[in-house]
């Protein structure tokens, strides 16, 4: 009972304090913000929307439009305290979006995503964006701030500022881009970095799915001037398996980058079996500062394209797969090549000097599917470093519905991973195991329990060398879930977690939390609020956590949501006291 005071005691003090801490200072200019947004919201949209008809001829159709708009607009803020440690976030943060969709003669359509954010700052890659997206039959565009997809080894999630188009005319397709992908940033204000600019282009024949054939040509280059960055000699980075786009993370220099890549697809038995090949090559220079490597019959019209330079490099990616749709049953096998000097500064997260093989079976029937998944990965490709890492991965699972009401599941998934180094330091011997089992209940039931669900897991992982024992853990985890509809508009879920777990050497430890959440929907369905709080105990301290959430629809088409998150938590000598309050208010509208 000491525990619960604790937590009890503290509530009224935290509630007071956080309020002054961020509701008081900043009501005036969150209700000014507030009520300017609000007009916006209400009348953009409805001046917007009113269509523009056709002149028709007598006897036409009177309902067809000329131009039709259609979307979403609102607003988002969020106000932040914290005591007891530092702040995970900032004090207050509003957002804005606005995504309207112009449809014209049913034929032509210009899709805009504007978002912009408090959260962007020169000291990191702005995540403001502006997408302007024109459609038409046989093509799109986009301009401003977008993200495009070539294919896995070229171009695939890096957000770009600039222009691209695509252009599919029946089985032939074609695209170009070209902008920056990413801007600079000096010493002074964050981690530093040169502006980047991305240019290139896709050529070929076919459709995805089906057979087709693509030339791809991607092209990144640092501009040196860019930016105020304070450099460091290069380090050497034994380890070649990851690599983000910086040489390491105590050198940044200017980067020079071209991708070339071949992009199959062959598809046989309609469609039943698709073959896929990607072949790419990649050429960079880590530092564009670097003296020109004099190379004889490299011709000088390529230099515009790319410059060799004492600290380039040159490497191959490929990947193949076949995959079978016979049915029911379902079959993916896959290999990849990525060599250790292979880099496409195109891709948002890549890693190289790795080779995999993945086999998939998955197979359906009237009462479930059963699957298998199973890997083989190692990097060292080249022999360059002093050992090589093995990883094993098999993974099973099964969903079975007995009845009606009854439905069942379970997911085994063994991991290994290890190598042969001579150091002990460095040497792996992992292996791990998880277990996950479930079995929910169902009923169709206007009034008392809907439905009930029993989650069991089970976890063991550790390496064999001694000198990383330490990491060894052991783990059970019971979850109980059950949900009531206590009369119309009023549901209720309850809830019950135990951990328990063990690490290396030390005794078993005891984790166990408990939730309740309530739902109301009340005036007509037009307000939908929540309630909850949950309480967690372990060994050191209790941790209270209830929030509110409450969904009003101003009309049809608008709504106004606000979302209050308290977390608590108490140690039994305050030494890990803690207090964190969140408000969050969202304004949207449909039109």
């Amino acid at each position: 009972m000491h525990k619960y005071s604790l937590v009890i005691s503290s509530i009224e003090d935290i509630v007071f304090s956080c309020l002054d801490k961020i509701f008081i200072r900043t009501a005036r200019l969150a209700l000014q913000s507030f009520m300017a947004m609000v007009i916006v919201l209400f009348s953009i949209p409805s001046a917007l929307s009113d269509p523009i008809e056709l002149p028709t001829a007598q006897g036409a159709n009177r309902n067809s439009r000329l131009i039709d708009i259609s979307g979403e607009i609102g607003t988002y803020g969020e106000l932040y305290a914290i005591s007891g440690r530092d702040r995970r976030r900032p004090s207050s943060a509003g957002r804005i979006f606005f995504k309207p969709t112009i449809n014209i003669l049913q034929n032509f359509t210009i899709n805009f995503n504007l978002f912009l954010s408090t959260e962007g700052s020169s000291a990191r890659q702005d995540i403001n964006q502006i997408d302007i997206n024109p459609k038409w039959g046989w093509g799109e565009a986009h301009l401003v701030d977008f993200t495009e997809s070539y294919s896995s080894f070229t171009l695939d999630g890096v957000k770009i500022r600039g222009a691209s188009l695509n252009l599919t005319p029946g089985i032939f397709r074609a695209s170009v881009i070209s902008g920056i992908s990413q801007k600079e940033v000096s010493s002074s204000s964050g981690q530093p970095a040169y502006r980047r600019r991305l240019n290139g282009g896709k050529i070929g024949i076919g459709h995805d799915g089906k057979s087709h054939f693509d030339l791809i040509i991607i092209s990144s280059r640092d501009d040196i001037l860019s930016a105020e960055i304070v450099l460091s000699d290069s380090i050497v980075n034994e380890d070649s398996s990851e690599h983000t786009g910086n040489q390491n993370p105590e050198s940044i220099t200017p980067q020079e980058n071209i991708v070339g890549a071949i992009v199959t697809g062959l598809s046989i038995a309609d469609d039943r079996v698709l073959w896929n090949n990607e072949f790419s090559g990649s050429a960079i220079t880590r530092d564009r500062r670097s003296s020109e490597w004099e190379q004889e019959g490299y011709p000088s019209a390529l230099k515009s394209v790319f410059t060799p330079r004492m600290s380039s490099s040159f490497d191959i990616a490929f990947s193949s797969d076949i995959k079978f749709n016979l049915g029911s049953y379902n079959i993916l096998t896959n290999y990849q090549y990525v060599g250790p000097g292979y880099i496409s500064l195109g891709i948002a997260g890549q890693s190289s000097d790795r080779q995999a093989i993945k086999l998939s079976l998955n197979r359906r029937f009237n009462a479930g599917a059963v699957k298998l998944d199973l890997s083989r990965q190692n990097d060292n490709l080249i022999k360059q470093k002093r050992f090589t890492t093995n990883r094993y991965t098999v993974n099973a699972g099964a969903t079975f519905k007995p009845t009606i009401i009854w439905s069942f599941n379970f997911n085994i998934t063994y991991m290994t991973m290890n190598n042969h180094a001579t150091d002990s330091s460095a040497r792996v011997n992992f292996a791990n195991w998880v277990f996950r089992a479930n079995n929910g209940l169902a009923f169709e039931r206007s009034i008392g329990l809907t439905n009930i669900s029993l989650e069991y897991s089970y976890q063991t992982s550790g390496d064999k060398n001694s000198a990383r024992t330490s990491s060894n853990l052991n783990s059970h985890t019971t979850a109980v879930r059950a949900a009531f509809n206590v009369r119309e508009g009023i549901s209720m879920v309850q809830s019950v977690n135990i951990v328990g777990s063990r690490q290396a050497e030390a005794g078993w430890a005891m984790t166990h939390s408990y939730s309740t959440s309530l739902n109301i929907l009340s005036l007509n369905k037009r307000l939908n609020s929540g309630f909850q709080v949950g309480i967690g105990f372990d060994n050191a301290a209790t941790s209270l956590k209830s929030g509110l959430r409450s969904n009003y629809k101003l009309t049809p088409s608008a709504a106004i949501s606000l979302q209050l998150e308290l977390r608590n938590v108490r140690s039994d000598n305050d030494s890990g006291a803690l207090d964190e309050l969140t408000s969050r208010l969202t304004i949207t509208n449909r039109f």
